[in-house]
């Protein structure tokens, strides 16, 4: 990783995407470990690399997933938003509720990311998307 990243080191606004990650809820629980060191291993090493670097960027973003909200449960009812029609409006402050292998493994990544924000001063961002292609 930071053979890659040294590439970086004469641009001090470079912005990484960190997009790299086992994207497969039902192949999460046939290859949990696979998953876990890609997802959570993979993205210590990339957070690690740039501080063992010093690089200077302008932001890491961790693509997260929409699966770290998981379902709605009932006890954390109160703690989420719905619109006119009763559907659940999700936010950055909404509750995550990871059920899967994946979900777990992304929202770890997250929580990594911000770690490193605040013990490095990292300029870091997460983001959740959702289906980010195909119809809908």
């Amino acid at each position: 990783m930071e053979t890659a990243l040294k590439a970086l080191e004469p641009h001090s606004d470079s912005l990484i995407f960190h997009l790299g990650a086992q994207a497969h809820v039902g192949e999460s629980w046939e290859r949990p470990y696979e998953t876990v060191d890609t997802n959570i291993t993979g993205t210590l090493n990339l957070l690690q690399s740039i501080v063992n670097l010093d690089l200077d960027i302008a932001k890491f973003d961790t693509a997260g997933t929409s699966e770290e909200y998981g379902n709605v449960k009932e006890e954390m009812i109160e703690k989420h938003q719905f619109d006119g029609d009763e559907r659940v409006l999700l936010s950055e402050r909404s509750p995550v509720n990871p059920t899967s292998v994946y979900a777990t493994s992304k929202l770890a990544a997250d929580f990594l990311t911000m770690n490193f924000h605040d013990a490095y001063g990292l300029p870091t961002v997460t983001t959740r998307m959702f289906n980010n292609y195909g119809p809908r």
